[in-house]
């Protein structure tokens, strides 16, 4: 700087950034963006699908401590008072009242609890399921955000209308005595825990609403960034991760894995 003239130059005044720099600039951070997004949004979806492991953990422990406390036998999948029964009941609430497992009641089915081991963390609590079962793997969008979502399972309890929500399926079949969860109607005795032949291959619960029910197209994808997974417990207490597929019910093979049948 000359000592003379003080003020700097106009041309130093005005030096910056020019166009050139700041799209090289905007580029590396594209590209960088690039590369980060898809690694968190993969650790996100891991960590939903290793929530959701332990939920169906927890829920087949509470099972076993069930029919620990009942001679053996496996929570029914529902009893309704549509077949002729005084009182409705469902597994979850069964858990849940037997204290096999921590849990609430709702007075509404509109009141979604959340806050529960019910819950797939990959699922949503917007709105109820709405009952609608789409099958295969193009599902409409709005199947897609339904089979999401919970089942809000009546439950009396202590003469009172109570409701559980449920965002996991039970391998179960609502009119035949063949499978470990079934309806219980006054002519039908609960499943024993020890007649479930293949523990470590019979399937408890998984991502899903409703029940098995005899329909291959009752299991959606969740988890992994594209959706494309689900998890399942099996009888023995493990959880496994598996491809979105279609799974065979009336499978015979006593070597299939997962099985559906005692």
């Amino acid at each position: 700087m000359n000592p003379s003239n003080p003020l700097p130059s106009r041309k130093a005044a005005c030096q910056g950034f020019t166009l050139i720099e700041m799209l090289v600039v905007i580029a590396i951070i594209a590209i960088l963006a690039s590369l980060i997004v898809p690694t968190i949004s993969s650790s996100i979806a891991r960590a939903k699908t290793v929530a959701c492991q332990n939920n169906l953990r927890q829920i087949a422990a509470a099972v076993m401590t069930y029919a620990g406390q009942n001679e053996g036998d496996i929570v029914n999948f529902q009893r309704s008072t549509a077949r002729g029964h005084s009182e409705n009941s469902v597994w979850g609430g069964l858990l849940v009242e037997s204290e096999s497992m921590g849990g609430s009641f709702s007075d509404s089915p509109n009141d979604i609890n959340a806050n529960t081991a019910f819950r797939c963390p990959a699922g949503l609590a917007d709105t109820l399921w709405t009952g609608n079962l789409p099958s295969g793997p193009d599902l409409a969008p709005a199947d897609q955000k339904n089979v999401m979502r919970p089942w809000a399972a009546a439950h009396d309890l202590n003469g009172e209308t109570k409701y559980v929500h449920l965002w996991y399926a039970a391998n179960a079949d609502t009119f035949y005595h063949r499978w470990p969860f079934t309806r219980q109607p006054d002519t039908k005795r609960a499943t024993k825990l020890s007649e479930v032949r293949f523990p470590a291959k019979t399937v408890m619960f998984y991502d899903g609403v409703w029940c098995h029910n005899r329909s291959d197209g009752r299991f959606y994808g969740r988890h992994g960034t594209g959706r494309d997974k689900l998890n399942m417990s099996f009888f023995d207490g493990h959880v496994a991760t598996f491809e979105a597929q279609r799974f065979a019910y009336n499978s015979t093979d006593k070597y299939a894995y997962p099985r559906f049948r005692k």
